[in-house]
């Protein structure tokens, strides 16, 4: 997986992957905000928001300000945005060759399990297809 950053019009940072565009080109941050509020809308209320690969994780303050009783997380498909693992509450790592319903069950348990919200960011879900269906596939073994 190539992973490529550049400045966003904004300013802001944004990224490529596999050569094609992971955050927005224009402004990021409105991006983050469009999805949070237009994409994430559980029928119930969460215990847990988890959001697979949110890339540069502009969606987790405002997932936060929108759901603040509900734990933040997030399972990465790269390690390279770790370095904004510290806005997420928790985050997981999935490779593909690794199994982790375990330690969701083991971290979050069956009631708060129950009460997940998943959602993929959307350029998670077109562009690194196979490795977010492996990861969804996972939670529900969990």
């Amino acid at each position: 997986m190539k992973v490529v950053f550049s400045a966003a019009r904004n300013g802001s940072l944004s990224c490529t992957i596999n050569n094609k565009q992971y955050h927005s080109l224009y402004n990021p941050e409105n991006e983050a905000l469009s999805f949070c509020k237009n994409t994430v809308k559980p029928s119930f209320k969460p215990s847990v928001i988890l959001i697979i690969e949110p890339g540069l994780s502009y969606c987790a303050g405002e997932l936060k300000k929108l759901f603040p009783d509900s734990q933040i997380a997030a399972v990465r498909l790269t390690d390279s945005f770790s370095e904004y693992d510290f806005l997420w509450d928790k985050v997981f790592y999935f490779n593909g060759n690794s199994s982790i319903s375990e330690e969701l069950y083991n971290y979050f348990g069956e009631e708060n399990l129950l009460r997940t919200a998943i959602y993929s960011w959307p350029q998670s879900s077109s562009i690194l297809t196979e490795l977010n269906n492996a990861v969804l596939a996972e939670i529900k073994k969990a």
